[in-house]
């Protein structure tokens, strides 16, 4: 239970990174500050290293990758979203205002995650392939 706590709390230091690099990118956006769109992105892309850390000391505690339970993959598809998003500002800063859409959807995706039955499940016997990570 100690380790799901430290979990949770990398989960929602993530979502605070995301949210005002979100807030940071939206200002930067709309009175067209490029500085501000350069600390954006640096925050945002500072939170998907608590976010990693979460997704893995779940791995680590469950024994499987971040797919069976609507916590896990809620999850994992925001970090996954995030990294994308990082990508695409990297090459193309100009792109800012994706971010704007993008990093709340994130925030949700993880808010629904952690509000919903985030119990841990064994893996089926049907699943336990290394199949399913190419899946």
């Amino acid at each position: 239970m100690k380790g799901f706590a430290l979990e949770v709390g990398l989960h929602w230091v993530a979502v605070g990174c995301y949210a005002v690099g979100s807030v940071l990118l939206a200002h930067a956006v709309m009175f067209d500050r490029p500085a501000r769109v350069r600390r954006g992105i640096w925050l945002f892309a500072l939170g998907l290293l608590p976010h990693a850390l979460a997704l893995g000391l779940r791995w680590y505690a469950s024994g499987h990758g971040p797919y069976m339970s609507q916590y896990e993959v809620l999850s994992s598809n925001a970090w996954v979203l995030v990294a994308l998003l990082l990508g695409f500002l990297w090459r193309k800063p100009s792109w800012a205002p994706l971010a704007v859409l993008v990093l709340p959807a994130a925030v949700l995706m993880i808010g629904l995650g952690l509000f919903s039955v985030p119990q841990m499940r064994e893996l089926p016997p049907s699943l336990r392939s290394f199949w399913l990570i190419f899946h």
